[in-house]
């Protein structure tokens, strides 16, 4: 009975070092029964789960979300890591119908630079695209991340910026630009006072707990207003035997810091004059990530607003049947910025997504986002993985301003972390003719 006993334990050795040194890498759970020609009543049902198996699991768990919206892509990596982690992830979507895209890009570069913008330079694009109402706007999250893991808790930093803008005009101004001849056509005067703008920074803190197969992070910390824009708008129209119109935007630009002469070190005033806020994500899956939910920039205190500058835009259009048509536009560009004291609460941002498996490595995940300004966007992506490491998705999303996206990426997956890249472009509805928006995306993390 002795020497059963010896050559027991050397198999059961024997199993399990092997398990640990050439098991596949794909295999989530190695189980490991004794033999039934020993004593049963005494060894049956022992069961071994070697560690670097669970944390192979855990890793596997991991390679399979490809690029997540919003604040989720903490938790999902706090989740797959042991001991540390590092990460960060963006999002950058525009909204705009009224150039085709690289003549957007034109016309950005030439503000961004100073240039004297000349609209009739594009009347032809102008022309190709405009339908109804013109909409402009940018929305983007960008965070950065990193995190020490003791057993089941994490504690580290974070830092993040939010972007969530909308601006609504009439189209008739670059009607007459465009076509001139507008004699009988009416147009309601348009008029409205609203936030365009809202972008905050932050810092802080970042704690989270995890189990087997879901992951709690909140991060605290003090935020402030990168730029905050409120804007009066008036458009009035009139056509009789002429055309003529009338342009005034009024808006102030509002910020925590000085953007004036921004740079690292403008950090500070985030620490002494910024409001406290929270973030919370919450990821749950077993085999995989099977969803996810996030809010982003929950304020409990206000901010300090430190700086203001004006911005303003002012035009006149006038047509007359004989002569070509002429107009001026005139807006403010440099920005001054002075002194104030204001107050201001940055809007939380509420993210999620649900995730099935529908065959080996093919995943199809609905997804959607909530801004206060910009409102909704929701879509579905179907991605798959070739292989344990590349990774292939497409995406189709839709917004409340009727805009609809279309996505691709690749990813590269490993056990130690990922980089996810996605390029898009957008246009108001099903309209291949008038792509008009792009969209870029990129999450990394590493973990250990």
């Amino acid at each position: 009975m002795h020497s059963k006993k010896i050559i027991f334990l050397f198999v059961l050795f024997f199993a399990v070092v092997s398990t640990m040194f050439f098991a596949d890498g794909n295999n989530n759970v190695v189980e490991v029964r004794v033999p039934q020609t020993v004593n049963q009543s005494e060894y049956e049902g022992v069961y071994y789960y070697p560690d670097s198996v669970s944390q192979n699991q855990k890793k596997d768990i991991g390679s399979k979300l490809f690029h997540t919206e919003g604040n989720l892509e903490i938790a999902d990596t706090f989740l797959n890591s042991d001991s540390f982690f590092i990460g960060g992830n963006g999002d950058v979507i525009t909204r705009q119908n009224l150039l085709p895209i690289m003549t957007f890009k034109d016309v950005f570069d030439k503000y961004t630079a100073g240039s004297t913008i000349v609209f009739s330079d594009y009347k032809q694009g102008i022309k190709d695209i405009l339908n109804g109402v013109v909409e402009l706007s940018a929305v983007s999250d960008i965070q950065a991340y990193t995190g020490i893991v003791f057993n089941n808790i994490t504690l580290g930093a974070f830092i993040d910026s939010s972007v969530d803008s909308s601006l609504e005009i009439p189209s008739w101004p670059f009607e007459i630009i465009i076509d001139g001849n507008m004699i009988g056509k009416t147009y309601p005067t348009y008029q409205s006072t609203d936030t365009v703008l809202d972008a905050s920074v932050s810092f802080g803190l970042l704690g989270g707990i995890k189990g087997d197969n879901y992951a709690i992070t909140i991060g605290v910390g003090p935020y402030g207003a990168l730029a905050y824009m409120d804007a009066y708008r008036h458009f009035e129209f009139e056509s009789s035997d002429t055309v003529s119109g009338t342009v005034v935007i009024d808006s102030t630009i509002y910020s925590t810091l000085n953007l004036g002469s921004f740079n690292f070190d403008s950090l500070k005033d985030i620490a002494t004059s910024g409001g406290w806020k929270a973030d919370v994500s919450f990821v749950y899956g077993e085999e995989y990530p099977l969803f996810g939910v996030s809010v982003k920039d929950f304020a409990f205190t206000d901010s300090k607003i430190n700086y203001y500058s004006d911005f303003d835009v002012n035009g006149s259009f006038y047509y007359d049947i004989s002569s070509e048509p002429t107009y001026t536009i005139d807006y403010t560009k440099k920005l001054t910025w002075n002194k104030t004291e204001k107050t201001y609460r940055v809007k939380p941002t509420y993210a999620g997504f649900f995730n099935l498996k529908i065959a080996d490595n093919i995943f199809i995940k609905a997804h959607g986002r909530y801004k206060e300004i910009a409102g909704f966007s929701y879509g579905g992506s179907i991605y798959t993985f070739l292989g344990d490491v590349v990774g292939l998705l497409f995406d189709l999303t839709a917004d409340s301003k009727g805009f609809i996206y279309y996505t691709g990426g690749v990813g590269l997956h490993t056990g130690f972390g990922k980089l996810d890249l996605t390029v898009g472009v957008g246009s108001k509805g099903f309209d291949f003719n008038r792509i008009t928006s792009p969209k870029v995306g990129i999450t990394f993390s590493g973990n250990l």
